[in-house]
């Protein structure tokens, strides 16, 4: 699979391609390019809450982590009270990004 240019915009928001809650997921193969989440954003590609999750043989490009007045966590990947398991994956050119405050973990958090 091939997410390219997915936006998470609202405030809080996360997981610009994927949002998985409480769930168990293999993500394989996957290439995850220019993902975003934006206004308070964590996790530009994937935001994982509470989830067990295996990821291998993916590729992370420039995916961000955006918000201009705070924090922002995981330019990739944000990942809470989750099991997450990276195999094989590359992480290219993700930031974590805030204007007032501070961005955490360019590819993870």
């Amino acid at each position: 699979a091939s997410f390219t240019s997915c936006t998470a915009s609202s405030y809080g928001s996360g997981g610009g391609a994927m949002y998985i809650d409480e769930s168990t997921v293999t993500v394989s193969g996957a290439s995850f390019t220019s993902c975003t989440a934006e206004s308070s954003g964590s996790g530009g590609a994937m935001d994982l809450q509470g989830s067990t999750v295996t990821v291998s043989g993916a590729s992370f490009t420039s995916c961000t982590a955006e918000y201009t007045y705070g924090w922002n966590y995981g330019g990739a990947m944000y990942l809470t009270g989750s099991t997450v398991t990276v195999s094989g994956a590359s992480f290219t050119a993700c930031t974590a990004e805030g204007h007032w405050g501070t961005g955490y973990g360019g590819a993870m958090y």
